[in-house]
């Protein structure tokens, strides 16, 4: 996880956070290294998956304000999840 991080395997070190139970590390992290489109979504699918749906949600909007190319398929996923959650006020 150290080395994923010191190599700046950004995504990687991510995802190693999360099943390791520091979500909110991991949260804050992605908050300050997360560069891509790409890199939220997979994070945000990680969290989904552990059942953090509303973490999951946080970073699937903040990697739409990042550049990209899956920005529909991750508009179309967090609206999804959004609706899932009852959060039909999102800021998409």
């Amino acid at each position: 996880m150290y080395l994923a991080e010191a190599k700046g395997q950004t995504q990687h070190y991510l995802a190693m956070l999360g099943p390791l139970g520091r979500v909110e590390e991991t949260i804050q992290a992605a908050q300050t290294q997360m560069k891509r489109m790409e890199q939220a979504f997979s994070l945000a699918r990680t969290l989904a998956e552990q059942g953090k749906l509303n973490q999951a949600l946080e970073i699937a909007k903040t990697g739409l304000n990042l550049p990209g190319d899956c920005q529909f398929e991750l508009g179309i996923w967090t609206s999804n999840l959004a609706g899932k959650l009852g959060d039909n006020q999102a800021d998409l």
